[in-house]
């Protein structure tokens, strides 16, 4: 027992500090000697001096030893100790606390290890520092908390929220947080004892106080609610002013804190914009955007204040009032990557606003930025730039058109992505790039991205969103002229076209629509093709399945392509009248006519009868 326990002292001194030496004995079964000590339960030292082996093989572990670990069941020996010694609890939580601190979170049978009663047996008793290492081991193992081991915690909790010990207050926050969802927190002392913490001293333990308030107002109905509001709204604010003045892992949770509930709370939208909360992030973000080294802050930062402006226009005109645009355009040539993509969903946000922001989107002057990385970011930066662009590119000036249509190589090549993701925003952009253009322009488009690969996606592709997308840009590529959609129909093929639509036009409403649209679009200016179209059985199907959409806008497509198949005399619009009678088109169009109460849906009707009236062309 004592070369036992001369060897465990030994390889202590030779692991402090030295990681390169764990491995070593480790691989020489020194884990296989502690579990047996510790089983055996054989002379107090030689136990102390176990667990304390136990602690320095646990701190700061490589993958190899988390395997080992593992694999000898380090955990569920360090539990079972719990319940044979007592008198060393302290020690035992310690090691337990070593091995689940750094546990493997992707191997779920971790925590199955971890007898939880074993480690709440004393908690009333436990004194301040084993308490505080009980609080971090079930931080880390909350989820597995059963309701009745929460009901043994909660007298705990309370009693720690007092406490005068710093670490004890914090993990107890920290934990209260996390089980607020499973807890009745109706109790109005309770609640009395965490405005105190508001109100401590310390800045960590105010914000901490100040989220458990906000997440207990989130799901309680209380008498003092404004109460809640205001405590957690002022004491987040105040932290936030004084920000240069923290430390930072002050700084850093209370941007967590902020940003949960930017995302979640309704309550806090609104009132970060009513307390100027948005100043306050944007004078973080312009304090913290030279300091690269200081990069988890300026992601934070970014991110609260894409949940701000996403929910609030008000928030969105701050950051051009403020020029922030500026510091977002600085932001977007980081090195960084996950700056740059948190900035993009920031710009992203601004490029969805209303008529008035979206003039000042344009001077914002963010596509020269945003197009380069088109090139050189990752490829969800890519994703977010194309979102950008096909949010902009809509209702926006001819100079930002050009600036955009100069990338059209670079969007076209993001389509022969293997990333499924990036080809859908790819086709996203390039359809809206098409709409409304002018003939000249979608000829560029369509050159760069050319029918070959246009087609692919319809033929082949099993994603039905990115078949609809490259649907859509056949619809707005043949919503030009009559020279244009007849070079459009070349490049295609009518034959594959024909095809095409076959293929999809009753697959699902939404590809269907797209289907009828393009037809559509087709038939307004190629009065010769509409017979072949009309003659189908899977136009017939599609357009009576439309006219009798539960929606107006369901049922759009459909009047729409009837309709245009009714403008101008030619010799086959009786035959194709007499196609869709047949087919019980008209019964449907009559039948509209009668129950129709949308204005625009009413001349639509009354234009797409005109079909069966001859001399009586809709236009």
């Amino acid at each position: 027992m004592e070369d036992l326990q001369a060897e465990l002292e030994l390889a202590n001194i030779e692991m402090v500090g030295v990681s390169s030496k764990k491995e070593a004995f480790v691989d020489s079964g020194i884990l296989e000697t502690v579990s047996e000590v510790l089983r055996k339960n054989t002379g107090d030292e030689l136990v102390k001096t176990a667990l304390t082996t136990a602690i320095l093989i646990a701190y700061n572990q490589t993958q190899k030893i988390k395997e080992k670990i593992h694999e000898k069941h380090l955990l569920k020996t360090l539990t079972e100790t719990l319940g044979k010694r007592k008198d060393l609890r302290t020690s035992a939580i310690k090691a337990i606390l070593s091995v689940v601190r750094q546990r493997d979170k992707k191997r779920p049978g971790d925590a199955d290890r971890l007898d939880i009663d074993l480690v709440l047996s004393d908690i009333g008793t436990d004194s301040t520092v084993t308490v505080t290492h009980v609080y971090e081991i079930l931080l880390c193992v909350h989820n597995a908390l059963t309701s009745a081991q929460i009901k043994k915690l909660e007298k705990r909790m309370e009693a720690s929220l007092s406490s005068t010990d710093y670490d004890e207050k914090k993990n107890a926050l920290l934990l209260f947080s996390l089980l607020v969802p499973r807890i009745s927190t109706k109790n109005t002392e309770t609640l009395e004892t965490f405005f105190r913490r508001a109100n401590d001293r310390n800045a960590l333990i105010r914000i901490l106080a100040a989220e458990c308030i906000g997440k207990i107002y989130a799901k309680e109905t209380l008498k003092f609610g404004k109460k809640c509001e205001c405590c957690v709204v002022a004491t987040l604010r105040e932290t936030l002013n004084s920000f240069s003045r923290l430390e930072k892992e002050v700084k850093t949770k209370t941007l967590s804190i902020v940003l949960d509930f930017l995302k979640d709370s309704p309550w806090f939208q609104n009132a970060a914009v009513q307390w100027e909360m948005t100043d306050s992030l944007i004078r973080i973000l312009k304090d913290y955007q030279e300091k690269m080294n200081e990069s988890e802050i300026i992601v934070k930062t970014i991110k609260c204040i894409e949940a701000v402006t996403r929910w609030k226009e008000d928030a969105r005109q701050k950051i051009f009032e403020t020029k922030t645009t500026q510091t977002l355009n600085r932001l977007l040539a980081a090195k960084n990557t996950e700056i740059v993509e948190e900035t993009c969903r920031v710009v992203k946000t601004l490029s969805r606003s209303g008529r008035e922001i979206r003039s000042r989107f344009a001077e914002a002057n963010f596509l020269p930025a945003l197009l380069g990385l088109l090139g050189t970011g990752t490829e969800e930066t890519k994703c977010l730039v194309c979102e950008i662009v096909a949010n902009a590119v809509v209702s926006q000036s001819s100079p930002m058109r050009d600036t955009i249509e100069k990338h059209i190589p670079d969007l076209a090549g993001l389509a022969d992505s293997e990333n499924t993701e990036l080809q859908y925003r790819a086709l996203f952009c390039i359809k809206n790039l098409l709409y409304e253009n002018e003939d000249g322009e979608k000829e560029k488009i369509l050159k760069e991205l050319t029918y070959k690969r246009l087609l692919a996606f319809t033929e082949k592709n099993t994603q039905h969103r990115i078949v609809l997308e490259a649907l859509s840009i056949v619809r707005n590529a043949l919503g030009g002229s009559k020279k244009l959609t007849r070079k459009v129909l070349g490049g295609i093929g009518e034959t594959r076209l024909h095809e095409i639509l076959d293929r999809w036009i009753n697959v699902c409403d939404e590809l269907a629509e797209e289907c009828l649209y393009i037809i559509s679009n087709v038939s307004i200016e190629l009065l010769e093709a509409r017979k072949a179209f009309a003659g189908k059985k899977s136009v017939q199907k599609a357009v009576l399945s439309g006219l009798r959409g539960e929606t107006c806008e369901k049922r759009t497509p459909a009047l729409w392509l009837v309709g245009n198949m009714a403008h101008g005399e030619n010799e086959t619009r009786g035959e194709i009248a007499r196609i869709f009678t047949d087919c019980r088109v008209k019964e449907a169009l009559e039948d509209l006519r009668r129950t129709e109460t949308d204005v625009d849906a009413k001349e639509r009707i009354k234009e797409a009868l005109a079909l069966f009236t001859p001399g009586t062309p809709a236009d």
